[in-house]
C-alpha cells in the first residue's frame, strides 16, 4: 500500500462518518419539529376548543357551567368563586383601620395584591372586609340560581345578575328594614367602587404582572313608588336591580377557573353567640379551602396571619393563641373541597417559642381521630 493511500482512506472514512452525523442530525431535526408542530396542533385545537366554548357562551348570553347535582345543593349549597380571588385574601377584618391594604402573597416573587389603591402612594379608596366577602359570596349564589346569564355593561360583556331590592336586601341582611336597605346598596356599592391591582399573580392567563380590576363592574339601583316599610313597590311602582359581576371576574367564569365553595358551612360560622371570633372562621374557611386543594397541610405563625388578614395583632403570644383559639374548634371538623375532605385544625407552639402556629389539614372523616388536639 503506498503512503498516499492510508491518508485518502481516512479521508474518505471521515466524509463517511460526516455525512452519517448529518443525516443522523437531519433525522433528529425532522422528528423534533414533527413532535414541535404535534404540540402545536393539541395547543391549537385545545386554544380552538376553548374559543368554541367562550364563543357559545357568549351566544347562548350564560355561561356553561355544569350545575351542581340537586341531592347536593339541598344538603351543602355549593357555590363557585373566582380562583384568583381565593388565592388573594382581597378581604380584611371588620375592625381593619386603614382606607387601603397591601398583601404580599410571595416575597420570593413579589406577587402582592393591593387593596382600595392603584398604586403604592396612590389615595386611599377603602378596604375590603369580611362583610363584603359576605355580599360578593350571596351575590355569586344569586347569579348562580338565575343560571349565570351573561350581559353588557360599559361596552363589554359582564355576568348580570337582576332582581328586586327586596330580594337582594333580604339575601344580604337577612330582613328588609330601611336601615337595611341603606346598608345592602352601600356594601354593593363598595364592591363596584374599591379597587383590586394583582402584581405577579398567577390567573387562567399565567402570571400577569398587573392586572387593575373591582368585583363588580356595574350597578343599576331603580326604586319608584316604593312602600319603605316593606321595600316592595307600591301599585304602578317599580323596583329593580341590576348587578354585573367585572369583565374580569365574569371571564374567570367563562374560562372555568373557579373554585367550588360550601355556603352553608361557610354561613354557620356566623352568628351573634360567635362574637368578633366568627368574621375570622369566615375569613379563614375559604382561605384554608383553597391553600389545601392543592396540598395536604398548611401551617402559619399566628401573627403573620393576622397580619394577612388584618386582625388585631397582639405583642405576647399568649394573647395571640387566645384570639384564634376559638376560631380552631369552629373549623375544626368543617368540611371542604366538595365535602371530599374535613379541616382538622389545631393550634401548636411554635419550635422558636416566639409565637403559636395555626396547624391546617385536610383528611379524610375517618382519619380525624388521628390527630391529636
Amino acid at each position: 500500500m503506498r503512503p498516499g493511500d492510508r491518508s485518502e482512506d481516512a479521508a474518505y472514512f471521515a466524509r463517511l462518518e460526516a455525512a452519517a452525523e448529518r443525516a443522523e442530525r437531519a433525522e433528529r431535526e425532522k422528528k423534533e419539529a414533527a413532535e414541535n408542530a404535534a404540540r402545536e396542533a393539541v395547543v391549537a385545537a385545545e386554544q380552538a376548543k376553548i374559543q368554541a366554548d367562550l364563543d357559545e357562551q357568549t351566544k347562548l348570553k350564560r355561561l356553561t357551567l355544569v350545575p351542581f347535582p340537586e341531592e347536593v345543593t339541598t344538603r351543602v349549597l355549593p357555590f363557585r368563586s373566582p380562583l384568583p380571588i381565593e388565592h388573594s385574601t382581597i378581604f380584611a377584618s371588620n375592625d381593619f383601620k386603614g382606607d387601603s391594604r397591601i398583601v404580599v402573597l410571595d416575597p420570593e416573587t413579589n406577587a402582592r395584591v393591593l387593596i382600595g389603591q392603584v398604586h403604592d402612594k396612590g389615595r386611599a379608596r377603602g378596604v375590603l372586609t369580611q362583610r363584603h366577602q359576605d355580599v360578593f359570596y350571596k351575590l355569586l349564589v344569586l347569579w348562580q340560581d338565575l343560571g349565570y346569564p351573561l350581559g353588557e355593561c360599559g361596552g363589554k360583556e359582564c355576568g348580570v345578575l337582576i332582581s328586586t331590592p327586596h330580594k337582594i336586601v333580604m339575601a344580604i341582611c337577612g330582613h328588609t328594614g330601611e336601615k337595611d336597605y341603606k346598608r345592602a346598596l352601600e356594601l354593593v356599592t363598595d364592591l363596584q367602587s374599591i379597587p383590586i391591582v394583582m402584581e405577579r399573580v398567577k390567573t387562567w392567563q399565567g402570571t400577569r404582572d398587573r392586572i387593575q380590576f373591582t368585583l363588580l363592574g356595574g350597578l343599576q339601583w331603580e326604586e319608584r313608588s316604593v312602600d319603605k316599610t316593606t321595600g316592595l313597590p307600591t301599585p304602578g311602582g317599580k323596583s329593580e336591580v341590576s348587578i354585573f359581576f367585572s369583565p374580569f371576574v365574569t371571564e374567570g367564569f367563562k374560562r372555568k377557573n373557579v373554585k367550588q365553595l360550601l355556603a352553608e358551612p361557610y354561613y354557620r360560622l356566623g352568628g351573634a353567640r360567635f362574637g368578633p371570633r366568627a368574621e375570622i372562621a369566615r375569613l379563614l374557611y375559604p382561605f384554608l379551602d383553597a391553600q389545601l386543594s392543592t396540598k395536604s397541610e398548611y401551617h402559619c405563625k399566628l401573627d403573620a396571619l393576622a397580619e394577612r388578614f388584618g386582625l388585631s395583632r397582639y405583642k405576647y403570644k399568649s394573647q395571640r393563641r387566645q384570639q384564634f383559639a376559638l376560631t380552631a374548634k369552629m373549623l375544626d371538623g368543617k368540611p371542604i373541597l366538595g365535602e371530599r375532605f374535613e379541616l382538622s385544625v389545631v393550634l401548636e407552639e411554635a419550635s422558636d417559642g416566639t409565637d403559636y402556629v395555626l396547624l391546617a389539614r385536610r383528611v379524610e372523616p375517618v382519619q380525624r381521630s388521628l390527630f391529636p388536639k
